[in-house]
């Protein structure tokens, strides 16, 4: 929701009289407070359906596909996102995986995990295969500064390397 604008002008039109500002500079200091509360940075990547994850081993996923980016968040690599300039903040940090494998081993189960800066945040969420397919979500709220990478590592249990996985990461700035 942006600021109500309010245009000022003197009160008696002479120009010397009431209230004499520059509108010009007061629209500006309006944009730039809309620009710092109201716009949040949202942004998120995908896989392109081509990835594989291996079994038994903390596996970083591939998501080289930007699907939305209202923050300038345009410093991606094919697994992690990076926070730009000036964009610095608290964070809700949500990822979305899922998969399907039409025979899935007996007890197969994937784990996903969050990385920040190349380190795994220990947030681990498991899903075992119901069926044919398995689902996991995560979210975490983390601090994170302007540079800072945020990806996605898979851990899977399956005898073969799963292949065509879904994974979706997506951050929300909440605050400075």
């Amino acid at each position: 929701m942006a600021i109500t604008r309010t245009a000022m002008v003197d009160d008696d039109g002479s120009g010397t009289t009431g209230t004499i500002i520059n509108n010009a500079w007061k629209t500006e200091f309006y944009n730039q407070i809309d620009a710092a509360v109201y716009a949040p940075r949202i942004a998120t990547i995908k896989t392109d359906g081509t990835a594989t994850i291996p079994p038994s081993a903390w596996t970083p996923m591939p998501l080289p596909t930007m699907e939305e980016d209202s923050g300038g968040f345009t410093g991606i690599t094919p697994n992690r996102l990076v926070i730009p300039a000036g964009a610095g903040g608290l964070y809700v940090v949500v990822i979305d995986f899922s998969h399907y494998e039409a025979t899935p081993a007996a007890g197969a189960a994937v784990s996903v995990n969050v990385t920040i800066a190349g380190s795994r945040l220990n947030a681990v969420t498991t899903a075992f295969y119901i069926g044919i397919g398995a689902a996991a979500s995560l979210t975490v709220v983390q601090r994170l500064s302007a540079g800072t990478s945020v990806g996605v590592e898979v851990y899977q249990t399956h005898t073969a390397a799963l292949a065509g996985p879904s994974c979706r990461l997506s951050t929300f700035w909440v605050a400075p």
